[in-house]
């Protein structure tokens, strides 16, 4: 990326450092159960309507357990540090 931007020369680099784009995946235990209660926020509605409210509860049941039971391999899928945070000063 650096020989990119001094090929340009339209920019200078003030900063480049590689960060952690999503820090509250490691902790899955918690991260599992509140991402399903955003995506239930959000999806209940149609699916009652669709499939009632026992079934539409069970599955949210059903999925959060699922996630839960495979948090190891969703672990294993996440890597620290895959973000490229660049600060750049256009050049006079």
């Amino acid at each position: 990326m650096r020989k990119v931007i001094e090929k340009n020369g339209r920019f200078s680099i003030e900063r480049m450092e590689l960060t952690d784009p999503a820090p509250w995946l490691k902790n899955m235990d918690q991260v599992i159960p509140q991402w399903i209660l955003h995506v239930r926020a959000a999806m209940e509605p149609i699916f009652t309507t669709q499939f009632g409210d026992q079934a539409t509860h069970q599955m949210f049941q059903r999925l959060t357990k699922q996630l839960l039971d495979k948090r190891q391999l969703l672990e294993t899928k996440y890597r620290e540090k895959i973000q490229l945070f660049l600060v750049l000063k256009k050049n006079d």
